[in-house]
């Protein structure tokens, strides 16, 4: 039998009025920076489209060159391109 080092939630010890240290600062701090999506919809400072358009674009790169993103941009491009072919008329149409 293997023997688990982990402990649930209920297992763990936690302090009164001390406050919780995350194992994930850095998520954590973009995360509370950044809010839902709501309050991002809703606020006032709008961002610019240059850098929303410059993050997906590096975002799309770093997914093609994976091997898989780069197969599944090919199928995705040859399904978009493909025509349909019950529209297409045969000889004994024309």
């Amino acid at each position: 039998m293997v023997r688990s080092y982990t402990k649930g939630l209920d297992e763990i010890p936690v302090q009164e009025g001390a406050a919780l240290v995350s194992k994930h600062a850095k998520r954590d701090r973009r995360v509370a920076h950044i809010g839902s999506m709501h309050e991002k919809h809703k606020s006032d400072v709008k961002k610019k489209w240059g850098p929303t358009i410059s993050h997906l674009l590096t975002a799309f790169w770093k997914f093609l060159k994976t091997p898989s993103g780069f197969l599944i941009t090919i199928y995705l491009l040859n399904i978009v391109v493909s025509p349909d072919t019950s529209k297409l008329r045969t000889p004994q149409q024309c």
